[in-house]
């Protein structure tokens, strides 16, 4: 019964016998009473029924906000056709792919059928062969455009009681990288077929895999947006083809970011984590890296710094990791100027987008500028996220970036490698970013409303609950690689820091590092590369460790389960150039890690602890016996007149440090969070 209204639901047995299944339909948007009676028993259950455009806990839908199902490619050409407004809602398509024995390439199913002797085969994970024909739908959840790939026929009937052939019964959940805020419904996904980082690798084993616009960061950096994307496209997989085993997440950069982050924040949606070139999450990443320009700016034109003091300074590989990798992401990804948006999202209605809730397309005028248009769409990531952050009176999103009382480059004087005249100078121009982020000689001062939300609501990742879920932290170590890249090796050290402070061990934290074939692009887009190497066997490592824990029966608790039935040969390794795997543990792999060293950024170099959850820092006076070289009394007056309220004391917990009130936290309006309700 459906509201007291008997349901037309067709029950059957489940495949161990132990129950009965069926997909129940006409729930009515709101809360619903689902009944079932058997043989004079019964039972009920309370459900609230969201809208299927969201949103459903991350707040007020943005606006504008662009829909590009015109614009969204599909294999054979075609597009999702025109959006309906509000909710950027297309027709769902169903389309069929085969891999070609001719050419190995996948190619769309002919009405008629491709020759059976071209169709080449897949042997899925039970051992199975099945034909290599791909059933891809696109369609639109939560204003996203989602796609989910699987292995099926177009003569399988597919249903949640009755799943494709070619499916092994798991889901592989794909995120993609960047950061921005484009108000925009995105026109790619990250790719579940043809995925720039495994390719289909997963796929011809028998893998499901999903994935949407909004859970690529690079089109909307809003990791709770992504969570209920990434929610609400799983519910639309169960619906379509039944309930995984488990779901494995899997992405890159930006994508390992919404994977640390969705584990913490809103458990249950993946269940094993393969974070590749990993950051533990956004906001700190950016504090990281938004001190690279401040740096940059005054050490450009610095007479008397060689190489090697910038470098130390910064605290990165090398000082162009500053200047040149970060200074590509940065000032942008706090810039409200426009600088931060895609401006082509705003594209006119003759190009055929349209603007959710708005009777034309807005030009680029309408971006915000603090003369010419004080009320325009504002493109940071605080303002992209204001949902969390809540706003300012001048409708800007609150910020907690802060550098009172950091000492730029304290490692490198106290070591010796710069003179006090270089440290003090440098604290003392370093300015900060004001609320357009330019650069001005005061330094950055966090709201204090925004320093809470940042720990209350999970944004900084302290690794609470995360012991809970296995994590296989890959990456291709490209700390030394010519251009710098900004994914270097620290942050898998940070990460497994912050797991062993919140949670006391570490042991479901599994670190691989590959060598790297010179560039990040060619350690994926190369099918022999170490980086893909790794990549396969990592997939079936997590395989095998989500199953041993759903083999285990007992009533032991989570985290303790999942240590437990960690594979004994699952350790932390080292591929080498050739893409063999060496344990660290091992003579080879000892051998194997030498090269691969790990340095710092700009807050570990100003003395901050890896774990690096100081957003802002607690104050302390200015003391001689705080500093390894020996101060004068003069030195140490003009520290006071740098600092005039005090340094950071990092054996002080970060100002506005709390534990996070919960998970899955709803955003009923901007600044404002509470519990989801659960029925």
């Amino acid at each position: 019964m459906v509201n007291g209204r008997p349901s037309n639901t067709a029950f059957q047995p489940t495949a161990d016998r132990a129950g009965r299944l069926g997909l129940v339909t006409g729930l009515r948007e709101g809360r619903n009473v689902v009944e079932v009676l058997n043989h004079g028993a019964s039972a009920k259950l309370t459900l609230i029924n969201y809208p299927g455009g969201g949103p459903v806990f991350s707040g007020p839908h943005q606006s504008p906000f662009v829909c590009e199902t015109q614009t969204f490619k599909l294999p054979d050409g075609g597009t999702l056709g025109p959006a309906r407004e509000p909710d950027c809602w297309a027709p769902t398509k169903v389309q069929y792919l085969y891999k070609s024995v001719s050419d190995g390439q996948l190619k769309p199913f002919p009405s008629g059928g491709p020759p059976t002797a071209d169709v080449a085969k897949a042997t899925i994970k039970d051992g199975a062969t099945v034909d290599y024909v791909v059933r891809l739908e696109s369609g639109v959840v939560n204003r996203a455009i989602y796609q989910v790939a699987v292995l099926a026929r177009p003569d399988e009937a597919v249903s949640p009681l009755n799943s494709p052939r070619g499916w092994n019964g798991r889901l592989v959940y794909a995120f993609g990288g960047g950061c921005g805020a484009a108000y925009r419904q995105g026109r790619a996904t990250v790719g579940v077929v043809n995925h720039p980082e495994f390719g289909n690798d997963p796929l011809e084993l028998g893998y499901a895999i999903a994935t949407a616009t909004l859970n690529t960061l690079g089109q909307n950096c809003n990791d709770v947006t992504s969570a209920e994307t990434a929610m609400m496209v799983k519910e639309r997989f169960i619906e379509t083809f039944g309930a995984p085993m488990f779901t494995i997440g899997w992405g890159g950069s930006g994508g390992s970011m919404q994977q640390n982050l969705l584990v913490a924040n809103y458990p249950g949606i993946l269940d094993g984590i393969i974070p590749e070139r990993s950051f533990p999450d956004t906001l700190t990443t950016l504090v990281s890296g938004a001190d690279c320009p401040l740096l940059h700016n005054f050490l450009k034109d610095a007479s008397g710094w060689s190489d090697a003091q910038k470098t130390a300074v910064v605290g990165f590989p090398s000082y162009d990791h500053c200047a040149k990798a970060w200074f590509n992401y940065l000032p942008r990804w706090v810039s409200p100027l426009g600088s931060g948006c895609d401006a082509t999202a705003f594209v006119t209605a003759q190009e055929g987008g349209a603007i959710a809730g708005t009777q034309s397309a807005a030009p680029t005028h309408r971006l915000y500028d603090p003369k010419t248009s004080p009320a325009g769409v504002r493109c940071g990531y605080f303002d992209n996220s204001s949902n969390i952050w809540g706003l300012n009176r001048d409708g800007s999103a609150r910020r907690p970036l802060d550098n009172v009382g950091v000492q730029y480059g304290l490692d490198a004087f106290n070591r010796g490698v710069i003179g006090f005249e270089q440290f003090a100078e440098l604290n003392r121009r370093i300015g900060g970013f004001d609320a357009n982020a330019q650069i001005v000689s005061a330094r950055m001062r966090a709201d204090p409303q925004a320093l809470h939300i940042a720990y209350a609501t999970g944004r900084v990742n302290q690794g609470y609950g995360m012991d809970a879920v296995p994590i296989l932290d890959l990456r291709s170590y490209v700390d030394n690689n010519v251009p710098p890249d900004v994914h270097t090796a620290q942050t898998t050290d940070v990460a497994r820091t912050r797991l062993l402070s919140a949670n006391g061990q570490a042991n479901n934290f599994v670190a691989w590092i590959t060598a790297s074939r010179g560039s990040l692009r060619d350690d994926m887009v190369d099918a022999a590369s170490p980086m893909r190497t790794a990549t396969r066997e990592a997939i079936a490592a997590m395989d095998a460790w989500l199953v041993a824990i759903q083999g285990d029966v007992s009533n032991s608790p989570s985290a303790r389960k999942v240590v437990a039935n960690r594979p004994a040969s699952l350790q932390d390794a080292c591929f080498d150039a050739a893409g063999h795997r060496h344990n660290l543990s091992t003579t080879d792999g000892k051998a194997c890690i030498a090269t691969f060293f790990s340095t710092g950024d700009p807050r570990i170099a100003a003395g901050a602890p890896l774990a690096r959850l100081h957003m802002k820092c607690a104050l302390g006076p200015v003391r001689a016996g705080d500093y390894a070289r020996p101060l004068s009394t003069g030195q140490l007056a003009r520290l006071r007149e740098i600092f005039p309220d005090g340094v950071c004391d990092y054996e002080r917990p970060p100002v506005g440090q709390v534990k996070p009130v919960g998970t899955w936290l709803a955003y009923s309006e901007p600044g404002r969070y509470r519990p989801l309700p659960r029925q």
